[in-house]
């Protein structure tokens, strides 16, 4: 049986909202439980950590389970500051995916 180790996690933000991880093609900011006003502040400064950088990013919402406008804002704004070097990863159904569709993230996928 072949051990995998994990990717190395950049950050991870203190109340656990989401965790920033480096592969090799792009840093990954995966998000967790609710991207709402409450926690879109941490999230869009995580997203800025990996912009600076200069790699490309994706935002991976699978395991995101609500998101309201400030995290579809958050998303609009970080795709308008890298272009294509941004991309979200979204869940196939869900209120997520829903707001994705309506707004026109989903074809950032």
């Amino acid at each position: 049986m072949e051990v995998r180790e994990s990717p190395p996690v950049a950050f991870v933000d203190p109340s656990s909202t989401f965790v920033v991880e480096e592969l090799a093609v792009a840093d990954v900011v995966h998000v967790f439980g609710e991207f709402s006003y409450e926690t879109s502040a941490a999230i869009e400064e995580g997203l800025v950590r990996c912009v600076r950088i200069g790699r490309s990013v994706r935002c991976d919402l699978r395991e995101c389970t609500y998101m309201d406008a400030a995290g579809a804002g958050v998303l609009a704004r970080a795709r308008r500051s890298l272009g294509s070097a941004f991309t979200i990863v979204a869940p196939q159904r869900g209120i997520v995916r829903r707001v994705l569709d309506v707004t026109g993230l989903s074809r950032f996928e």
